[in-house]
């Protein structure tokens, strides 16, 4: 690992366009391990990691949402792997994986109150 500091170690995000900014940089870095057979292990844990402090609602939406992509990643890649391709209006199966970047944000800033974990 590097030492050197960087774009992402130096951001201090405040609004949601900084925190987006961060967001598309971290996944960029991130992306150039993807071929790596711990990079699936290191996802899932970075995630829950991410989410533990979140509130109940907000992972409901996470999860919903990461729910959403798993379905359509799914009939994608049944559909690859029997030939039949689902006719929609192109004709042509195809993976929609628009994420709402809002629920999937780390830092949910709008729905965390402190006093919501007290007893």
């Amino acid at each position: 690992m590097s030492t050197g500091s960087t774009e992402i170690d130096t951001a201090d995000p405040i609004t949601k366009d900084d925190f987006d900014e961060l967001r598309k940089k971290l996944v960029t870095e991130l992306r150039r391990f993807e071929a790596r057979v711990p990079f699936e292990d290191f996802v899932e844990d970075f995630v829950q990691d991410l989410c533990v402090s979140l509130p109940s609602k907000r992972l409901k939406k996470i999860k919903t949402s990461v729910e959403a992509l798993y379905f359509e990643k799914n009939k994608a890649e049944k559909a690859a792997t029997t030939g039949k391709v689902s006719k929609g209006k192109g004709g042509k199966a195809k993976l929609h994986m628009e994420v709402d970047r809002d629920v999937l944000s780390a830092v949910a800033l709008d729905d965390y109150d402190e006093l919501d974990d007290f007893m």
